[in-house]
């Protein structure tokens, strides 16, 4: 997962001090885990799909005052294997999935009419879910982009927390699971040439 930040004082308004309390009095969810909300466990165990909902209009309720915009990024890994084998006999290099994901959020951060002057204003910070295996190619790529194009003043920081002490990576997981089922659905469903009747 990934959180980026414009500026200092939003990236400390989303990292959690150690043992700070639920999610809100109103629901008492101490980490937001998509899957365990997605299938009823944890401490979503007992819910209603109506409860659940609740607590997903909450959180939006909330990302309103603080969340400028969000964007979810996705790669389709066979396709992309596939594309990569073919420009093995290229020099240049091809990242993983996820790094070109990493790659295509700040690129478009940069240039977004919607957050694009802040970024390049007050600068972008990265934060991501520490434990994915190819966190150590995204932190590379961030700096590589950040030195080739001269972006220190832009790219200002990336860095990797665990979720449970960070309410941002918890909504990114939020917004990342139920956009890729999403994307997945539109992927398998059929395809009508002159629309849908």
């Amino acid at each position: 997962m990934l959180w980026s930040s414009l500026g200092p004082e939003r990236t400390s308004n989303w990292i959690m001090p150690k043992g700070q309390g639920q999610w809100s009095s109103e629901f008492k969810v101490n980490v937001l885990h998509t899957m365990d909300l997605h299938t009823t466990k944890g401490d979503f165990k007992g819910w209603s799909v109506l409860k659940k909902q609740a607590f997903v209009a909450r959180i939006c309720q909330v990302m309103t005052r603080h969340v400028m915009m969000g964007v979810s990024v996705a790669a389709v890994k066979d396709t992309y294997r596939s594309h990569k084998a073919n420009r093995a006999q290229s020099r240049r290099q091809t990242t993983s999935p996820y790094a070109w994901c990493l790659n295509w959020i700040v690129d478009n951060a940069l240039r977004s009419t919607v957050v694009g002057k802040e970024a390049n204003t007050h600068g972008l910070s990265l934060i991501l879910e520490c434990g994915n295996e190819h966190n150590t190619e995204a932190e590379k790529n961030f700096y590589a982009i950040r030195d080739e194009h001269k972006l220190e003043a832009v790219l200002r920081s990336i860095s990797f927390v665990p979720k449970q002490e960070c309410r941002a990576i918890q909504i990114a997981d939020l917004l990342a699971f139920y956009s890729r089922r999403h994307g997945v659905a539109m992927e398998k469903a059929p395809v009508f040439p002159s629309g849908p009747r």
